[in-house]
């Protein structure tokens, strides 16, 4: 279930309506301030939109690498694992569990 946090960000990142509201505007041969005002309305939630995606982690890595960021994490993750599982398996540590 999606957070009122998560809903915020979701709706701060539509911008149709903004769109739809611009063209319909320029349609309906408006004058030029309400133009503007719709324009420089979209262009303020494309900044918005552009701050909520840099402060997100990763943001500056591409799909590509972070699928690779994601994989090197995920072998070091196993590669730990089997090391634990090794010095787990050595004697001084079977001693120490043997011992009441």
């Amino acid at each position: 279930m999606a957070s009122s946090g998560d809903r915020d960000l979701v709706s701060e990142m539509r911008l149709m309506h903004l769109v739809s509201s611009m063209l319909e505007k320029i349609a309906q041969g408006k004058d030029e301030p309400e133009i503007l005002s719709a324009v420089n309305a979209l262009n303020d939630r494309f900044r918005s939109c552009e701050n909520i995606l840099d402060t997100l982690p990763s943001g500056d890595l591409t799909r590509a690498e972070q699928l690779d960021l994601l994989k090197s994490l995920h072998d070091r993750l196993h590669r730990t694992r089997e090391m634990v599982q090794k010095y787990q398996s050595l004697e001084v540590f079977k001693i120490v569990e043997d011992d009441p």
